[in-house]
């Protein structure tokens, strides 16, 4: 294992612009809808709210059990099934990653949704999700340069939650961090806190590639992955 990397980031780091939110929203780009001037209005406040931070450990020699769907990573041991083993073919090492868009989305959130107003909570919420998936493309970025100046390829990043994975997974993949510097915890039900917060894990190796996600053969329509893919088709 080597030792934790620790990422605080700025919301101008990220690149990340109105045209996301209104995307993902379905609205046009029409500065008379009174829905897409609230989206302006917050998108405004955003670096106000923000207080990005990610984790990432990274472990030198790990062993994929396909046939029992696990991964063992030192004297730690996650099981995120048989289909992500998969995707990890070929890896000689992994990363393991949590990342936060911080407490604000939430405590600002539920205070809008509790005072009924329930659109801009909803673009609030919106943001926060658009918020922390750029910034573990940023840290990603930044984790791939450096295991290409090694010689190295990483896989695509993976997540409980997602592509069979289940959630309770949370627990053993925290594990994996000899510390927590992100402050990100876990609930009885496995959910993050600060709720804007992704983890997960990515492959590291000679011979491993970045494949597309298998959406097709998924049927989870909320699926961050399943977003990306769509963006990238």
């Amino acid at each position: 294992m080597r030792d934790l990397i620790h990422y605080e980031l700025d919301f101008g780091q990220l690149g990340v612009k109105i045209q996301d939110a209104l995307e993902m929203l379905h609205i046009s780009d029409d500065s008379s809808d009174p829905i897409y001037n609230e989206v302006e209005q917050i998108f405004g406040q955003l670096p106000q709210i923000c207080n990005i931070r990610g984790d990432i450990v990274i472990y030198d020699h790990v062993e994929v059990l396909h046939k029992e769907g696990k991964i063992r990573a030192g004297v730690f041991e996650i099981e995120p099934r048989q289909r992500i083993c998969t995707y990890m073919k070929g890896i000689e090492g992994m990363a393991a990653f949590i990342c936060t868009a911080g407490e604000k989305f939430t405590t600002l959130t539920r205070q809008l949704n509790d005072g009924s107003n329930f659109l801009a909570g909803f673009i609030v919420d919106t943001f926060g999700s658009i918020i922390v998936e750029k910034s573990m493309d940023y840290i990603q970025g930044q984790l791939q340069m450096d295991i290409q100046r090694a010689g190295l390829l990483i896989t695509n990043r993976y997540s409980p939650g997602y592509c069979l994975w289940p959630l309770a997974g949370q627990r053993e993949l925290f594990n994996l961090f000899p510390e927590n510097k992100s402050g990100i915890s876990l609930t009885e039900s496995c959910l993050m806190t600060p709720m804007k917060s992704v983890s997960g894990i990515i492959g590291i190796g000679r011979d491993v590639k970045k494949l597309r996600y298998k959406c097709d053969i998924c049927n989870d329509f909320t699926c961050v992955y399943r977003n990306i893919k769509q963006r990238n088709i």
